[in-house]
């Protein structure tokens, strides 16, 4: 929880996404926690999510990789698990402007269980919000 919570205060106050994308982020990554990844661990994914989407340099391909490897290793994730993950974040890099229809095509398309499709398309979900990155507009009342 706290871990957490810091990990995204963090990114806020780096400038890496706006206060409100990251507030998104939190949100949304609550919503849908994988059950076999700790908080902990789901959120240096996210900061690295997030890092892309702040048009980082692409250190963020094997920093994402690098992750992915380790909780592998760690058993928290199957082989199978890391690459749709990773695959599913670079695809999402290559077709940004592209609908989730696309997204779960390409998902269905490895042979992937329904709820880790539901996680997969909650990921683009979040990765667009990100994206949109509202800094001039977050002025608008609620």
């Amino acid at each position: 929880g706290r871990e957490t919570s810091s990990t995204f205060s963090a990114l806020a106050k780096s400038g890496q996404c706006s206060l409100e994308a990251v507030k998104k982020l939190e949100t949304c990554m609550r919503a849908f926690a994988f059950s076999w990844v700790s908080s902990q661990d789901l959120a240096s994914i996210m900061s690295a999510i997030a890092r892309l989407t702040a048009k980082v340099e692409d250190g963020f391909q094997s920093d994402l990789h690098r992750h992915l490897l380790a909780l592998c290793d760690s058993g928290k994730l199957s082989p199978d698990e890391a690459i749709i993950i990773g695959g599913a974040i670079a695809k999402l890099r290559m077709i940004e402007k592209e609908s989730v229809e696309k997204l779960s095509k390409i998902i269905h398309g490895s042979d992937r269980s329904r709820l880790q499709v539901v996680q997969i398309l909650s990921l683009n979900t979040m990765i667009n919000g990100l994206k949109s990155h509202p800094d001039s507009s977050s002025v608008a009342s609620s």
